[in-house]
């Protein structure tokens, strides 16, 4: 197949093939050979990236989006409006913490990202994290599908009060309580876009 007629892969399917690559070496207990084969690998892969950092579009690179959920688990949103949002995520096992269940952090990514579209939700302005308090209330599995929903508590101002949960069924995994905070327009215009 000549070279013009291959289809350009986007950036989310990149993006997504090294998920699945995270994935496998979370997976695997490599030995020393296969470590050093993947390594040399991965550095040679680096090398191609940092060759195209700074390129524009015009050079032939797809440089126009970015998604700001590269590393978020997998998960649908069923239901999202100014007020709540709700749907269902399943972490894969990339996402593994101790004893083999979900990790804590992965959980406060998923939080901070539901809640964060539900604060930008009724025409308010760009939104901030400015605190997020998770409470552990039981282990999540891996490979499970689990539900999560959220909503605002209250907005205050800029203040953007939030409440969310993770659930296995009627088994409340996590709560979560946020604050987001709405941006002053001058320090939205230079910071959009620099997640």
């Amino acid at each position: 197949m000549p070279p013009e007629t291959l289809r350009k892969p986007t950036t989310d399917e990149l993006i997504a093939r090294l998920g699945d690559l995270q994935g496998y070496l979370a997976d695997t207990g490599l030995g020393a050979v296969l470590r050093t084969m993947v390594d040399d690998r991965l550095r040679a892969i680096e090398g191609l990236l940092r060759i195209g950092v700074g390129t524009s579009a015009a050079d032939g690179a797809d440089l126009t989006a970015t998604s700001r959920s590269d590393f978020l688990p997998d998960h649908v949103v069923d239901g999202l409006d100014a007020e709540s949002v709700r749907g269902r995520v399943t972490f894969a096992d990339f996402y593994h913490g101790s004893l083999g269940v979900v990790h804590g952090g992965a959980t406060a990514l998923l939080f901070d990202h539901v809640l964060g579209l539900v604060s930008l939700g009724g025409g308010r302005d760009e939104t901030r994290t400015a605190y997020l308090h998770v409470d552990y209330r039981a282990m999540a599995p891996l490979g499970e599908e689990l539900t999560f929903s959220g909503g605002i508590d209250r907005v205050d101002g800029r203040k953007v009060f939030l409440a969310g949960e993770l659930c296995r069924g009627d088994v409340v995994v996590a709560q979560a309580q946020a604050l987001f905070v709405t941006l002053h327009p001058d320090v939205g215009a230079t910071t959009r876009g620099s997640d």
